[in-house]
């Protein structure tokens, strides 16, 4: 892996960030020179293909941030100011289960960057960023991304965007295997095959035989056959070979808290 260039620790200023959901300083350094910053990122495998010009120009925009062990950077369901890099450190993001318990979901280390999925779709986070030790990063602004996709062609932008919600569906199915119990699981599965959003019923196919979805929801295929008897059972679907009919969507959607 390559190693990012590292950045001098002038002195410091602080803002708030949070730390166990209290707020504490979270210590943020004042800009490094543009061109320390600009061969930072070019070792970053996100912007490794750009050219120097490119960087310099991100580099104009970007944030220098440090984190004690232990602080919190953003937590699930805020929305974060952008993209952010480490370049020295270790960061966790994680999500909490109904029962209290910690999922780390990835464990981020120096050279790799996170929240570009949710930069480019400005989504709220499904994941907690907290420093595992002493850390820094670099953050890249929301409005940095904006401006570069307004700039770039139509089809670009589709391309990531298209891009940018699949890793966020990726991280989301991460979190439904993490924190779902299996009928969560299915009924969340049942209903993102909808093609359409709207409409009280629906009508879905699966699109693979049946173990190879509950393989792929991390159930056992008695299981996913179990928790499909049991959703026919109280009317919620009905079951006909590979295809599953919804008469009330709202109705099978309230049975599932994470849905």
């Amino acid at each position: 892996m390559a190693h990012c260039a590292r950045l001098g620790t002038p002195p410091i200023t602080e803002r708030h960030g949070i730390r166990g959901g209290f707020q504490v300083p979270t210590r943020v350094a004042p800009r490094p020179a543009r061109d320390d910053l600009a061969a930072a990122l070019g070792h970053v495998p996100l912007f490794s293909a750009l050219e120097t010009g490119e960087l310099e120009q991100i580099a104009a925009t970007v944030r220098s941030i440090e984190l004690k062990r232990g602080e919190t950077l953003f937590t699930a369901g805020q929305h974060p100011e952008g993209i952010y890099v480490v370049t020295d450190g270790l960061v966790k993001l994680s999500i909490m289960a109904p029962d209290g318990a910690e999922r780390i979901v990835d464990l981020i280390t120096p050279t790799h960057a996170f929240g570009e999925a949710l930069a480019f779709l400005d989504r709220p986070a499904p994941v907690t960023a907290t420093a595992l030790e002493h850390s820094r990063l670099l953050l890249v602004p929301r409005r940095m991304v904006a401006d570069a996709l307004q700039e770039a062609s139509p089809l670009v932008r589709r391309m990531l965007a298209g891009l940018s919600q699949r890793l966020h569906y990726l991280l989301m199915d991460i979190e439904s295997v993490c924190l779902h119990s299996a009928r969560e699981r299915v009924i969340r599965y049942v209903l993102s095959l909808r093609e359409e959003e709207h409409g009280t019923a629906a009508e879905v196919q699966l699109p693979a035989r049946k173990h190879v979805i509950a393989a792929r929801l991390n159930l056992t295929p008695e299981t996913f056959s179990r928790v499909l008897h049991e959703l026919a059972t109280e009317g919620l679907i009905e079951v006909a070979g590979t295809r599953i009919r919804i008469p009330d969507v709202l109705k099978l959607r309230g049975k599932c808290v994470r849905c």
